[in-house]
């Protein structure tokens, strides 16, 4: 017979199955930080994520750590080997997946920025939005804006995004998006929105209409 579980073996079962739910939710890195609070991995905990996490979800999330987060993401690296072990072969994606994805989530980032919170209080998970080319730009000539229909900034790409969809677009590519996930104020600016972008390939300018 089985021992019963003891209290903190439940908490780090109750983390593990929250942070699953929120990678499928479209929440990435929330889900992250809900398992780098599993105090300590063991079959049970491992063997939950792997069987209620969506695999394309999670192979997003490794993504978005990678080359969509910020320094201070740097406490995940336990989540990101649990996460590893549970793609098995398809981690080796992770490398190439914002230059071959068709379709995927990654969050807006500078949203505090000229009143951006503001413009992101009137956006509702599934409007359409702009995503336009700056190469004028004087940080980052590959910067792609995110703005409303209306023309309105909410934000940038990701830098490290924004370069490798940019080579996409020079070879022809086209890009849509749409807001996926919006989160309310007690999340930090860069995890309020999450967009959902498809790259159509060999199509030409992206769609501005």
């Amino acid at each position: 017979m089985d021992a019963p579980q003891c209290p903190a073996d439940r908490v780090d079962l109750a983390y593990a199955r929250f942070g699953a739910e929120l990678v499928n939710s479209g929440a990435l890195l929330e889900g992250l930080r809900q398992w780098a609070k599993v105090r300590e991995w063991g079959p049970d905990e491992v063997e939950l994520v792997a069987r209620v996490t969506n695999p394309d979800m999670l192979l997003n999330a490794i993504a978005e750590h990678r080359y969509g987060g910020f320094g201070g993401e740097d406490g995940l690296g336990e989540a990101v080997l649990v996460a590893g072990a549970v793609l098995g072969r398809r981690i080796a994606e992770v490398s190439q997946f914002y230059s071959t994805a068709t379709t995927f989530l990654t969050r807006v980032v500078g949203c505090r920025y000229a009143g951006r919170l503001d413009v992101l209080e009137d956006v509702a998970v599934g409007d359409p939005v702009l995503l336009i080319r700056e190469p004028d730009n004087q940080f980052d000539s590959n910067a792609i804006r995110v703005a409303t229909r209306k023309g309105e900034t909410l934000g940038y790409l990701r830098r490290t995004i924004a370069k490798r969809l940019s080579a996409r677009l020079e070879r022809g590519a086209a890009l849509q998006a749409r807001t996926a996930l919006v989160l309310g104020d007690r999340f930090g600016p860069n995890d309020r929105l999450y967009i959902e972008v498809k790259v159509a390939e060999g199509k030409g300018e992206p769609d501005r209409n």
